[in-house]
């Protein structure tokens, strides 16, 4: 089930992605800028550089990182950062899950493990 709604999303970005590079109107092409920025994104004066240097895809921008010039971006593809996403959302879920059963849990051993041990001390005295 969840593999099946994993399939849908990642089909349905895979399409608005694609969508978003088409044409809008079938004769007129509309004139695009694009920009990019982030965290994962490294700018080069020069494709062959980036070529040379990036692990990843490279991109003519017109703006990379908020610079006036334009330039190169290399940049991860469209599905590695959605599974990057969901491989850090599934991280802190199961982080939050452990923390959310693991504690009470631990917390009844412990409580457990105390009324035995004076259970155990009552019937040494008694």
């Amino acid at each position: 089930m969840v593999d099946s709604i994993l399939l849908y999303v990642i089909l349905l970005l895979h399409y608005i992605s694609y969508a978003a590079t088409e044409w809008i109107s079938g004769d007129a092409p509309v004139k695009r800028s694009s920009s990019v920025s982030g965290i994962l994104v490294m700018c080069y004066d020069d494709e062959e550089t980036c070529k040379r240097e990036c692990f990843f895809t490279c991109h003519p921008t017109d703006h990379c990182n908020d610079s006036s010039l334009p330039r190169v971006a290399c940049f991860p593809h469209l599905t590695l950062i959605v599974f990057m996403t969901f491989a850090f959302i599934l991280f802190v879920v199961c982080c939050c899950c452990c923390i959310c059963v693991g504690t009470p849990i631990l917390l009844c051993c412990k409580s457990l493990h105390r009324w035995q041990t004076k259970r155990r001390n009552r019937r040494m005295f008694a």
